[in-house]
């Protein structure tokens, strides 16, 4: 009788990481977080998306990565930096696979008050991204309801998306998944809101240098438009 058991449930495990081997994973990538948040400043922003995801999670089927972002505008400090993300958004799509959802960015010169000394003033460049957020959340809960995958991984330290993210993981069961995307620190700014709305046990705070070192697409690609290459000063 032990042995029935034991063959049960050693046939039972082996179901179920066979059906999480075969469970399709869609991934939501906040792309203006996971850039101010683990990108800017250093040499890994031709970041491969897709070997990123599948060095982060292993052994996942990852059906589907939507990027969720907005065309930026050149400014006198960086005159190139639209030609360098359309570059990149090139080569994501066609290297990594990914589909572009596009929100918008405002760019407007307003006048702000210096801390010190006051009352002086001076013109600075405002920058607002819309519409990255409510997309992101919008294509989390339309998929989820359409049965386009059977777990999300979302990467976005904004706790703006616990309420879709709570929604498909606990009203919907849908395993959802958070990456917070910033660079390991001694003290990691964790977003509990969005670990307790997700599955909670694999959560990751951090996205570490070596995985984004590791995870580059080649400097130079041809797609069906011709070459793309990776900006020099990237």
């Amino acid at each position: 009788m032990d042995a029935r058991v034991a063959f049960h449930k050693g046939a039972a495990l082996v179901c179920f990481y066979l059906l999480s081997f075969f469970m399709r994973t869609a991934v939501y990538i906040d792309g203006f977080n996971m850039y101010y948040g683990v990108l800017k400043g250093t040499a890994h922003k031709w970041v491969d998306l897709r070997k990123l995801m599948e060095t982060l999670f292993p052994g996942e089927t990852i059906t589907e990565i939507k990027y969720f972002t907005a065309a930026v505008a050149n400014v006198p400090r960086n005159p190139t930096q639209r030609d360098d993300q359309y570059a990149y958004w090139r080569a994501a799509i066609f290297h990594s696979r990914v589909q572009i959802i596009e929100g918008k960015f405002h760019q407007s010169i307003i006048r702000a008050a210096l801390v010190n000394p006051p009352p002086n003033t001076m013109e600075v460049y405002k920058t607002e991204e819309k519409g990255s957020d409510v997309n992101l959340g919008a294509h989390l809960l339309m998929d989820a309801f359409l049965g386009k995958f059977d777990q999300a991984i979302v990467v976005t330290g904004d706790s703006d998306l616990v309420t879709p993210v709570s929604m498909v993981h606990h009203q919907l069961k849908k395993p959802v998944i958070v990456v917070n995307p910033q660079k390991k620190q001694k003290k990691m700014r964790r977003s509990y809101a969005l670990q307790k709305a997700s599955d909670s046990r694999r959560y990751k705070p951090f996205i570490s240098t070596a995985a984004l070192s590791g995870c580059q697409m080649p400097a130079v690609l041809q797609d069906q438009y011709g070459t793309v290459s990776k900006p020099a000063d990237w």
